[in-house]
C-alpha cells in the first residue's frame, strides 16, 4: 500500500512558515465540523416522542418525530405494536391548556400526519395479525372521514385503506359488501365538494375491484 499523504498543513509549513498556524486551524475546524449522524431511538424513546403524557407544551421537534416513525417498525416488539402506536400518535388531541394552537391534534404538522397514514396502510397491508389490520383500518378511516384533517392527509388515508383492506378478503363479492367499499365509493361520487379526495377514492374503488376481480 502506498503512504498516506502528508497532511496539509506540514505541506504549507515546508512551502510557507508563515501560514502553518492558519493552515493548522482550518483543518481542526472541518474536522471538528463533522458530526455523527443522530442514534436511532429505542422502543420506549419512541413511545415516550409519540404517546408520552401531553403536558401541553408542543411536541418534539419534526425531526425526532421523523426518526421516531421511520425506526418505529424495527424498534417494535410486533407490527400490531407498531400499528397501536402509530394509530394512538394520530388520534391525540392537544391538552386544553393548549387550545391556543392553531389545530386541535397534537401533532398538527400534515407532512407529519401524511406520513403516518402511509406508514399505516403499509404496516397494516403487511400485518398477520387480524387486530393490527383492524386498528390500522379504523384509524384510517377515522382520517379520511374527518372533515378538519387536511385534504393531503385524508388523501393518503384513502389510499392506506385499499391497502390494508386488500388482503382481508376472499372474494370480489366480499369486497363490494364490505364497509371500507361503501366508504370510499360514496366519497368518490362527491366530486363538487371533495375535488382531488373523491378522485383518490375513485382510484382506490377501480383498485379494489381489479384485485377483487382476479381472486
Amino acid at each position: 500500500q502506498k503512504p498516506s499523504p502528508p497532511p496539509l498543513s506540514s505541506i504549507v509549513a515546508t512551502l510557507d512558515p508563515a501560514n502553518t498556524t492558519m493552515v493548522a486551524a482550518e483543518e481542526n475546524e472541518d474536522e471538528a465540523s463533522v458530526e455523527m449522524p443522530p442514534k436511532t431511538p429505542t422502543w420506549d424513546e419512541i413511545q415516550e416522542l409519540l404517546v408520552g403524557e401531553d403536558d401541553g407544551s408542543s411536541p418534539a421537534g419534526i425531526c425526532a418525530l421523523y426518526r421516531a416513525i421511520f425506526g418505529l417498525r424495527q424498534a417494535a416488539p410486533s407490527v400490531t405494536a407498531a400499528i397501536s402506536v402509530l394509530a394512538r400518535a394520530l388520534r391525540q388531541v392537544r391538552a386544553a391548556k393548549a387550545s391556543g394552537f392553531p389545530s386541535c391534534f397534537r401533532f398538527s404538522s400534515v407532512l407529519f400526519r401524511h406520513e403516518c397514514c402511509y406508514l399505516l396502510g403499509q404496516m397494516g397491508a403487511d400485518c398477520d395479525d387480524e387486530a393490527g389490520r383492524q386498528e390500522a383500518y379504523a384509524c384510517l378511516s377515522e382520517v379520511l372521514l374527518n372533515g378538519l384533517e387536511d385534504e393531503v392527509t385524508r388523501h393518503e388515508a384513502a389510499e392506506g385503506i385499499a391497502a390494508v383492506h386488500a388482503g382481508s378478503v376472499d372474494s370480489e363479492k366480499d369486497l363490494l359488501s364490505s364497509e371500507v367499499f361503501e366508504i370510499l365509493e360514496r366519497l368518490s361520487s362527491q366530486r363538487d365538494s371533495c375535488g382531488p379526495l373523491a378522485e383518490t377514492c375513485y382510484l382506490a374503488v377501480e383498485g379494489m375491484r381489479r384485485r377483487g376481480a382476479t381472486r
